[in-house]
């Protein structure tokens, strides 16, 4: 299997912030709302519609024979509803998506099941529906790792963190330069998270891969395919 690992940040409302993709160990991100334009000059990140990084991501898994791999279905929810119309997909009938966490939670019933249950709380104060949602996050699971996030990593502030920068581009006319410190840091967390968020699909799929690969087996479908759209 070759692995495209790809992550969007967005919100609930289906607003697109950023993506951040890997692929032959080549990272790289693109902001996809011209709300934050003076966010990608200054990060020099290339700016472009939803549609437009989509299409070029399909044409590249087609071409390459990648296989797309994310953390969850939500990645394969958020192609397909920006492609509704499925004639315009028949050139990509045959790529094939991998959702991860569904892998990754084989894995640790197969291989890691003492270890993760010892784990504490991922976020020690977090009411009980937080931990219980939070439980099989990607950062929390990387604690079996040696690749873990670092301190600043804020699973829920990515949204806001983005409405924050947004909000400061509009009153300083997309001037980056002109946001506050606080502001500018926002940003910069933002960017990391996406960026430790890819990477560690990057680490996990090669831990699996070597432990035990048949751990994938299930969690391949089809990227337009309906039927892969349940978690």
């Amino acid at each position: 299997m070759k692995p495209f690992f790809l992550d969007f940040e967005s919100n609930k409302a289906g607003q697109f912030y950023l993506a951040g993709f890997e692929a032959n160990g080549a990272f790289e991100q693109r902001v996809l709302t011209n709300d934050l334009q003076g966010f990608a000059e200054a990060k020099k990140q290339l700016l472009q519609s939803p549609e437009e990084f989509v299409l070029e991501i399909l044409e590249r898994l087609r071409d390459e024979k990648f296989t797309l791999i994310a953390y969850s279905t939500a990645e394969m929810t958020i192609i397909n509803n920006l492609f509704k119309d499925k004639s315009s997909t028949k050139d990509f009938a045959d790529l094939r998506y991998l959702n991860l966490l569904s892998a990754a939670k084989r894995w640790i019933r197969k291989h890691r099941k003492n270890d993760f249950e010892a784990l504490p709380p991922f976020r020690l104060g977090a009411d009980s529906y937080t931990q219980r949602r939070q439980r099989y996050s990607l950062a929390s699971v990387m604690r079996l790792t040696g690749f873990q996030a670092e301190k600043d990593y804020a699973p829920g502030k990515t949204t806001s963190r983005f409405n924050a920068v947004i909000s400061a581009l509009k009153l300083k006319e997309q001037n980056f330069d002109n946001l506050t410190a606080v502001q500018k840091a926002k940003a910069t967390k933002a960017l990391k998270h996406n960026e430790f968020d890819v990477k560690a699909m990057s680490v996990l799929f090669d831990l699996i891969s070597k432990e035990d690969a048949s751990c994938f087996r299930k969690s391949i479908v089809k990227l337009f395919d309906d039927s892969g759209s349940k978690k």
